[in-house]
């Protein structure tokens, strides 16, 4: 398990996307799936930019927290 973040000075640089070419790159060689998991709504929508698909959504009993389960096929 991995956590990713980018320090809110650094970001709108391109970082973000340069990563997530070279993780895309390397899982290609490897004919492989990317899975994740986030729990905020503007996450799961920049992952959706980059070709992510939302394969589950699990809510808290009290609906307070949820949890997105995304796919990514290369």
């Amino acid at each position: 398990m991995a956590h990713i973040g980018i320090d809110k000075n650094k970001r709108g640089k391109g970082i973000f996307r340069e990563m997530m070419e070279f993780v895309f790159d390397y899982t290609k060689k490897y004919n492989s799936e990317l899975a994740l998991e986030t729990f905020s709504d503007n996450n799961a929508s920049i992952y959706e930019h980059f070709g992510f698909e939302v394969i589950e959504i699990v809510e808290s009993k009290d609906k307070q927290i949820k949890q997105y389960r995304m796919l990514k096929k290369l």
